[in-house]
């Protein structure tokens, strides 16, 4: 249905499937292409995207450790702004939407409510890989 990519030049772009082909091969025959650009929002190129679980919210983290949230059908404004204080490589949705977790560069792992947007979880980085 969907397909999202980041890059260094702090570009979200945002990719809906029109139709495709063959259930086996999956080929995608048409795509439409709506770009929406975080400038604004990161100081840094974007390191991680994803998608909530029913496609309703969309996130990226970047390098400059911020972590924003934005509503599929309205990506004018993030309805979440959140700080890791460490570059972030990597983010994930909780199964049931609520949740968001940070893959840190540091090796941490921190995890916000999005209700509350307040963190809830942190994982210290360790030595043991």
């Amino acid at each position: 249905k969907y397909l999202i990519s980041a890059s260094d030049d702090k570009k979200i772009k945002l990719w809906s499937v029109v139709k495709m082909i063959g259930k086996a091969s999956n080929e995608v025959t048409s795509m439409k292409l709506n770009i929406f650009v975080a400038r604004e929002d990161f100081f840094s190129g974007v390191s991680s995207v994803a998608f909530s679980n029913d496609d309703c919210l969309i996130a990226a983290g970047s390098i400059d450790t911020t972590l924003h949230v934005w509503e599929n059908q309205n990506l004018k404004s993030p309805i979440a702004s959140l700080k890791a204080y460490k570059p972030i490589t990597s983010i994930q949705f909780h199964p049931n939407g609520n949740y968001i977790c940070a893959g840190l560069k540091d090796g941490g792992i921190k995890m916000w409510d999005l209700r509350t947007k307040e963190l809830t979880w942190y994982t210290p980085p360790t030595d043991i890989y």
